[in-house]
């Protein structure tokens, strides 16, 4: 079953007058936020990261696409090179479908 995330794009802003970073959906909802506490500019870069999720989820199906149509047996690449992108084709597609699953592990 797939689990839908909430929906984006993700802006970030400053929560009340404290470090802390909140995450907030399309919806204007706050889902995420950092602790505001030991380090600002670890806060500020796991909240730009956290921001560029759903945009990054959309590239990696698109790079997947890409991947796809290189590994294809008559492409014009050599076998070792087809063999590599396949492994990257495979484990982005394993990282897609844990993002679309909600699995965390």
């Amino acid at each position: 079953m797939l689990k839908r995330h909430s929906p984006g794009p993700f802006t970030v802003q400053t929560v009340d007058d404290t470090d802390c970073k909140g995450i907030i959906d399309a919806r204007g909802r706050q889902f995420a936020s950092t602790d505001g506490v030991e380090n600002e500019d670890e806060d500020t870069a796991n909240a730009a990261l956290l921001a560029a999720s759903a945009e990054l989820e959309v590239m990696l199906a698109e790079t997947i696409g890409m991947l796809s149509a290189l590994i294809d047996d008559r492409s014009p690449l050599p076998a070792a090179a087809r063999s590599v992108l396949r492994k990257q084709h495979d484990d982005a597609l394993k990282l897609l479908h844990r993002i679309a699953h909600g699995v965390t592990t």
